[in-house]
């Protein structure tokens, strides 16, 4: 679930144009000296479906997104779907999980930001243990902005 959070914790910097790639294309990351391979591919254009893959010395990490568009006038509200699945080498466990919804603000006039929210439950496969963690909303003042909580349950 760290791992998790600490991705989402440095979205809040890229406010730049999204990958969009045409059917078929790849983009293709490597970091030799980590020993680590990353794949992305668009599998569909309509609707859009992207698929990767990220390959290290500890861990297989892959997935698919297919993100759910709503215009709302001021925002744009993102609900991707799609699972994710991140295998430990060294160890048996397997953990799944889909992405929170994600709405970005003032795309017409004001400062571009955005909030993600939603409920995402993280499984072990493996044993059955699972977290859910819960996204919040920043509400009408930004109070919980950039917040979340969680519990861990047993199998």
């Amino acid at each position: 679930c760290a791992f998790i959070v600490s991705a989402y914790s440095s979205n809040w910097l890229r406010l730049n144009k999204p990958f969009n790639p045409l059917l078929g294309e790849t983009y293709e990351y490597e970091l030799p000296e980590l020993n680590i391979k990353v794949v992305f591919e668009q599998v569909s254009h309509h609707p859009p479906v992207s698929a990767w893959h990220a390959e290290g010395d500890h861990f297989i990490l892959h997935g698919t997104i297919n993100p759910k568009l709503k215009f709302w006038g001021k925002s744009i509200e993102v609900t991707p779907e799609g699972t994710i699945t991140l295998k430990l080498k060294h160890r048996p466990d397997v953990y799944t999980w889909k992405s929170v919804n994600c709405c970005v603000h003032n795309i017409i006039v004001g400062k571009l930001w955005f909030e993600e929210y939603g409920l995402m439950e993280v499984t072990n496969q493996t044993n059955g243990m699972r977290t859910q963690l819960n996204f919040k909303p920043a509400g009408w003042f930004g109070k919980d902005l950039h917040r979340f909580d969680g519990f861990i349950y047993s199998a």
